[in-house]
């Protein structure tokens, strides 16, 4: 029989070879691979997108993308003289848009009329478009007109609805309620589909006109149609008990205040109220869904009228308060009061929220509920201090 080409040594040497070459091949292939990190730079790309660029690759992302940009619009009727940050955000306006308009002011800037907000970086035409309605600027900002025809808002909106098919004199009524009028009705007056849909959107966020002023700041009535409408205009005894302004702050408002929102009854209002007395105040707009008689559909529609001062929440001292005090709380449970009452009584005290997790007197996830309404005050030789520790 014919014996191999090879010897021993050189077929040894094949059968390691070839593994090596297969294993290198692929370290080659993944070392040549491009990746997101190693591309140039866009001449555009800030300090802040590029710190954004590496978290996302980082994160073993594909791509880079920008998700906030992609969220919807959420907007209530605001002063931009006087709208926080927080508030803007709550609106869905960009983090760095809502930062430069807060930036602006602090360098004396003051709005005298919307358009000066459309002006703000950042603001582009269609944000503008859906946050305009909503814009009121207080008496103490706007310039005020010498006479109705001299109006501080640029009312030629022709540009704005391309489509209007306005009538230009339709015979009015002798009284006209801009409160009481459907789309319909609106249209009869000569505005456009568009335009009535329009004032009736700005009309709910407002809660209602009080005044022919308040009709005239809308942006689509004209100088022309506000001067043949104002002389008609009534506004009922009843507007007075309409829906306030919006967003009402929740720790403050009455039951009458939160009956007249948008997916708030009687009952709900009471059972608002009564839980705001429980917890002392609420601390975050999510914390009504802990109430069984608030659903996921009336939420979405409550959330987007209130807002929430956590400053006017009412604290509890953990240190010197009466056993009926913690346990009225609707987050402490009666295994942890107890545990509370025991090792109060022996150590004398706490200094934070910190130390009750230390001594597994609280999980992590209780304390973070309780922490906003737990207040350290005299203990061990400690100086009463609001709880700022580690909350």
């Amino acid at each position: 029989m014919k014996k191999s080409g090879f010897s021993k040594r050189e077929v040894r040497a094949i059968v390691f070879l070839v593994p090596f070459v297969l294993v290198l091949g692929l370290i080659v292939r993944y070392a040549m691979k491009p990746r997101i990190d190693d591309g140039v730079l866009l001449l555009a790309d800030t300090p802040a997108v590029v710190r954004d660029r590496e978290r996302v690759v980082t994160a073993g992302a594909d791509r880079w993308t920008n998700e906030e940009d992609k969220k919807p619009l959420k907007p209530f009727v605001f002063d931009p003289n006087e709208v926080t940050y927080e508030e803007m955000r709550r609106m869905n306006i960009p983090k760095r848009t809502a930062a430069g308009i807060v930036k602006y002011r602090l360098r004396g800037k003051v709005f005298t009329i919307p358009e000066e907000f459309a002006a703000c970086y950042g603001i582009s035409d269609s944000m503008y478009f859906v946050l305009r309605p909503y814009i009121v600027i207080g008496e103490k900002y706007r310039i005020e007109p010498s006479n109705v025809s001299q109006t501080r808002f640029p009312r030629d909106r022709s540009d704005v609805f391309p489509d209007s098919t306005v009538t230009p004199f339709p015979d009015l009524p002798e009284k006209i309620d801009p409160n009481g009028l459907d789309t319909a009705e609106f249209i009869a007056l000569g505005f456009s589909k568009r335009q009535a849909e329009t004032i009736l959107n700005y009309r709910n966020a407002l809660g209602g006109f009080r005044s022919a002023d308040d009709l005239s700041r809308c942006y689509v009535v004209s100088d022309e149609m506000f001067e043949r409408l104002a002389p008609r205009l009534v506004f009922a005894d009843t507007i007075s008990v309409r829906r306030p302004v919006l967003p009402v702050e929740l720790n403050s408002a009455d039951s009458a205040t939160l009956d007249a929102l948008t997916g708030i009854g009687p009952a709900t209002a009471s059972a608002i109220i009564a839980y705001r007395q429980r917890l002392g105040g609420f601390v975050r707009i999510s914390q009504l869904t802990e109430l069984k008689i608030i659903n996921e559909r009336n939420y979405e529609s409550i959330c987007k009228q209130i807002r929430v001062d956590s400053c006017k929440i009412r604290k509890i001292d953990i240190n010197f308060a009466p056993p009926e005090e913690l346990s009225g709380h609707p987050y402490m449970t009666a295994p942890r009061l107890r545990k509370i009452l025991r090792y109060r009584q022996l150590k004398g005290g706490w200094k934070s929220v910190g130390e009750l997790i230390d001594e597994h007197i609280l999980t992590p996830e209780e304390a973070e509920r309780l922490a906003p309404y737990l207040y350290f005050g005299e203990s061990a030789g400690t100086v009463p201090t609001p709880l700022i520790e580690r909350w």
